[in-house]
């Protein structure tokens, strides 16, 4: 089975959706380090983490142990969610679904294949499991998760959605 090795941003934006049924419908089976999950999780009653916690009773995702790092090649100065991400993906050779840049730049250094949250739901409009995608962009957007105006733009345009 294809798995895909989420940070806490994508899945926090995914939560946000109500769609964390996505990443498997699409990319493969979502493994989540454990450190990933305590951050996403840590406010217990917010929507996300609920929808979050939902997720994992539901099979969407997986939660791995941590793993070492110390003999890892990945810079301290990222959070430690970002190294763990980074740490099991390079471990079992999986993409990763991120969406800092400055740990995106990291993880494609380390030779690993990077999709960020648009890239992901551009991708489930492709394969028909979303009817449109301004609508998911406008609940995150409202929900307060940025999203640079031309990359809104640039995955619209490739959804059909915008001239």
């Amino acid at each position: 089975m294809t798995c895909l090795v989420a940070d806490t941003g994508p899945l926090i934006a995914l939560a946000h959706l109500q769609r964390l049924d996505l990443p498997g419908q699409v990319l493969g089976q979502l493994l989540v380090p454990e450190t990933v999950y305590l951050e996403a999780t840590f406010l217990p009653l917010k929507p996300g983490a609920l929808a979050i916690r939902a997720a994992r009773d539901n099979g969407w995702l997986e939660i791995v142990a941590d793993q070492t790092l110390s003999d890892a090649p990945i810079p301290s100065l990222l959070g430690e969610g970002e190294r763990q991400a980074m740490a099991l993906a390079l471990s079992i050779s999986a993409p990763l679904l991120m969406d800092d840049a400055q740990a995106r730049r990291v993880a494609r250094r380390l030779g690993l294949a990077v999709a960020g949250t648009c890239g992901l739901l551009l991708k489930a409009k492709q394969h028909g499991a979303v009817p449109a995608l301004a609508p998911l962009l406008a609940t995150l957007d409202k929900a307060g998760y940025f999203i640079a105006p031309a990359l809104r733009d640039t995955v619209l345009k490739k959804a059909g959605e915008q001239s």
